[in-house]
């Protein structure tokens, strides 16, 4: 494959590739025949994968394109079991990222040109790679850690395949595109769960939705409504700042699906999600109104909370109440749980500070009560990594800030200033959305 693909760019001819693209396409619609997937689902993603295919002729772009819409719509060949109740899914997406992968290495080796390019976040994504690889020697379920070994891989395929063919605006553009069409999905399927209880398309009743004091915590198709939270906290300032002052009808669904989204995060009772969203929300409005001298900005801020919050009070009771049980830590289960988790996992570290416990081994240890994680992403790494994967993580987190601030100060184009303020904005919510939860390295979850 990698020699018809070379022979097909070096001849500056790509029918190669649409050659090759129509067999991997005839491959997946083949895997969503035999797929344990309800009718409507199949239909759905067939017609996806030929609408794509359609529109889009080039396999890098239309590859990526498919991967990204599958993580949206999972489409589950077969589950691994992992421990307890949890099972990891193989599907489409693997299947799909597994031909970028072979892309990226035959442009390399066979092409010479198209080479992976090597960043700012380069350096420390290879660490944390490095340290989880070394943390499955004192990995009591080596089987397990491989497994999430392996998905972290994942990722770093997905970001060198995005610095490797996505390099102008243009491109940029259509991955914020991509971006927002999942979360706009997202957004429809809670409002359908929240609702029915279940979504029509995929049919039956979700498994996320829980039972107790908070039912019916919105989930989408992921596992958890905290995972759901944290994708909305992420998505919505790089929703609000890519608006078009020419097209209107794209502004209006754009307020839409923010006000769904919103809406959605509410129902989801995420208290860490909550606050993610208030602080990163803040920092978007205090840079937004810096940037372009707009001190109104903060005051709009300011007044749209106070709406927000008396709406709450006055229409969604529970999740105000939700919200200020944070004042009553000591009496909340949740609260103190993560607490012992934090404790514990701290003093473990103690005894294994090189090469951590294993990844994703936090679920063996006597005091997890059967979590897959300690509820703290930076704690999480320390223990589970050791010292050189905390060291990867915090080098990237500065490398990531300190490249969004230098680009803050700089001139660039209308767009990317606003893009640079909403990731700004995005990347704060992150980091305080983690300090309670470490759903971004639960594969199960996310």
């Amino acid at each position: 494959m990698n020699g018809i693909l070379t022979y097909g760019i070096k001849q500056k001819n790509f029918r190669a590739h649409q050659i090759i693209y129509f067999l991997i396409l005839s491959f997946l619609l083949c895997l969503l025949c035999v797929a344990k997937l309800s009718f409507p689902v199949k239909i759905v993603m067939a017609l996806a994968v030929l609408l794509i295919a359609i529109t889009i002729d080039d396999v890098f772009k239309g590859l990526l394109y498919l991967a990204l819409f599958t993580l949206a719509l999972p489409v589950t060949f077969f589950q691994v079991h992992l421990v307890g109740a949890s099972n990891l899914s193989i599907g489409a997406t693997d299947i799909l990222i597994t031909l970028l992968f072979f892309l990226l290495i035959g442009n390399r080796f066979f092409q010479g040109e198209i080479k992976l390019h090597k960043d700012f976040l380069t350096v420390p994504l290879l660490i944390l790679l490095f340290s989880a690889l070394l943390s499955l020697v004192g990995a009591v379920d080596k089987r397990l850690g491989i497994l999430y070994l392996l998905m972290m891989f994942e990722g770093f395929i997905l970001y060198s395949y995005i610095l490797t063919f996505f390099k102008s605006e243009e491109d940029l553009k259509h991955l914020l595109f991509i971006y927002f069409a999942i979360a706009a999905f997202y957004g429809i399927y809670g409002l359908f769960q929240f609702k029915l209880g279940y979504f029509p398309i995929v049919g039956g009743t979700d498994v996320g939705l829980s039972s107790g004091i908070w039912a019916n915590r919105v989930t989408a198709n992921l596992t958890h409504a905290n995972s759901l939270s944290g994708f909305i906290v992420i998505v919505l300032p790089l929703m609000w700042v890519c608006f078009s002052r020419k097209k209107i009808l794209r502004n209006i669904l754009r307020y839409f699906f923010i006000a769904i989204l919103c809406f959605i995060l509410g129902v989801t009772y995420s208290r860490n999600g909550y606050i993610a969203f208030l602080v990163s929300s803040f920092v978007l409005a205090f840079l937004y109104s810096k940037k372009y001298k707009k001190p109104k900005m903060l005051g709009v801020f300011v007044l749209g909370i106070l709406v927000l919050a008396l709406g709450t009070v006055r229409y969604a009771p529970d999740i105000f109440t939700r919200l200020a049980s944070v004042r009553y830590f000591q009496y909340d289960a949740a609260s103190l749980g993560r607490l012992m988790f934090w404790r514990e996992s701290l003093k473990t570290f103690a005894h294994h500070p090189f090469l951590g416990i294993g990844i994703s081994n936090f679920v063996h240890e006597p005091y997890s009560l059967g979590f897959l994680s300690p509820h703290n992403l930076y704690i999480a790494t320390l223990l589970e990594l050791g010292i050189l994967g905390a060291i990867g993580l915090f080098l990237l987190l500065f490398r990531i800030f300190h490249r969004l601030i230098k680009v803050y100060r700089s001139d660039e184009s209308d767009f990317r200033r606003r893009l640079n303020v909403g990731f700004i904005a995005s990347w704060v919510g992150f980091l305080f959305h983690n300090f309670f939860d470490s759903v971004w390295g639960v594969v199960s979850h996310t």
